[in-house]
């Protein structure tokens, strides 16, 4: 009989979590699942095999505190943090050194602030000599970037995700009134942008489309793993298709130039204090640089597509920091085009009223 692994996942009602459970495949049967969610109407709460009603990960010491004590309750082997929120949390947790056995991955607060502060991680890259986008931090710096690198910019809150709050500045009485309104903004160029921008960011004269979508066809995603000694495996990449911020198709790259930046990614990020997942996004400009404009200190939510071009990150994870757990590496028939289409999950009514009324639902 498998050994089983107790396999925490934290805010299991995203993306990543769902992406990270299909990535299981058959090894779903040697876990058990524990999901913490802050939203009991989640579908991921209900592919676990015990989930608990949390607080938000953004009110702080509440979310900490709880999930030390669901941790000392479950005695997991392995914590994945599946948003970013949870990336500070969980490194916040593994500061107290209270986590008993379980592996918590994710690195020092210092190095978590890196990966969540969008003004700090532009720092990180300067200090490591890494190419990164040129970040503004204000309106005066944003107007001297758009002079330098032409209109529009891409304006994002410094702590977000999943491309809320992200906007195209077109002009400079747009980038003065967004940074007037707003004391969290950053401005980076739009690398690589597409041969039509101007029709596409057009002012909308006859009113504002129902549904836009700024179409993506050139962001790469890189991943890397650092482990518990501080070495980093060989990163990995795909190229991705985006439609609504969300990727809907990626193809595997293996370009040696784009390999290295990450590979270079994660040893500046090991020598901070990382240790865990680390994904980089980059665009390639139009004289050939990778340049990254974006960092995450978890696992892609490609985590599932990598795995069908024979990239197992769940194995490698599992084999750096656990390495006497019987986890084996799935054999798949590799590919280099992965297309995403939506699937449905219920969220059971039992369930839910379970997590409403005690915190807690059991399979």
């Amino acid at each position: 009989m498998p050994s089983t692994l107790r396999l925490m996942l934290l805010s299991a009602g995203s993306l990543l979590a769902h992406k990270l459970i299909e990535a299981l495949g058959p090894r779903r049967a040697r876990c058990m699942l524990i999901g913490t969610n802050s939203i009991a109407e989640a579908s991921g709460n209900f592919r676990c095999d015990v989930a608990y009603l949390v607080p938000p990960a953004a009110s702080g010491a509440a979310y900490v505190d709880r999930v030390e004590e669901i941790v000392r309750e479950e005695a997991p082997d392995l914590v994945i943090p599946c948003r970013d929120d949870d990336v500070l949390a969980l490194a916040m947790l593994r500061e107290r050194g209270s986590a008993g056995g379980a592996v918590l991955l994710s690195g020092s607060v210092a190095a978590a602030h890196i990966m969540n502060d969008k003004l700090e991680t532009p720092r990180f890259a300067a200090r490591h000599a890494l190419p990164f986008a040129p970040t503004a931090s204000n309106a005066a710096e944003a107007l001297a970037l758009a002079k330098a690198h032409g209109l529009p910019l891409i304006g994002k809150p410094r702590r977000g995700f999943a491309s809320r709050g992200v906007v195209l500045l077109r002009s400079p009485a747009e980038i003065e009134r967004a940074f007037a309104q707003s004391t969290d903004l950053l401005a980076q160029p739009y690398l690589d942008p597409p041969s039509d921008m101007d029709a596409l960011v057009a002012p909308f004269e006859a009113g504002l489309p129902f549904v836009f979508s700024f179409p993506e066809s050139g962001v790469y995603t890189l991943q890397v793993i650092v482990g518990p000694d501080g070495r980093t495996s060989d990163s990995y990449a795909a190229l991705a298709r985006q439609a609504g911020g969300v990727a809907v198709e990626l193809r595997r790259c293996d370009d040696p130039r784009l390999l290295e930046s990450g590979d270079a990614y994660g040893r500046a990020a090991a020598a901070e204090g990382w240790i865990g997942p680390l994904n980089v996004q980059l665009k390639r400009t139009p004289d050939g640089r990778f340049v990254a404009y974006e960092l995450n200190g978890r696992f892609s939510g490609t985590v599932a597509d990598q795995l069908y071009m024979g990239r197992d990150a769940l194995h490698r994870v599992v084999r750096r920091f656990l390495p006497a757990v019987d986890f084996p590496a799935i054999d798949v028939s590799e590919s280099d085009l992965v297309q995403r289409h939506l699937c449905s999950y219920p969220v059971l009514r039992e369930g839910a009223a379970a997590l409403h009324a005690s915190g807690r639902w059991v399979r």
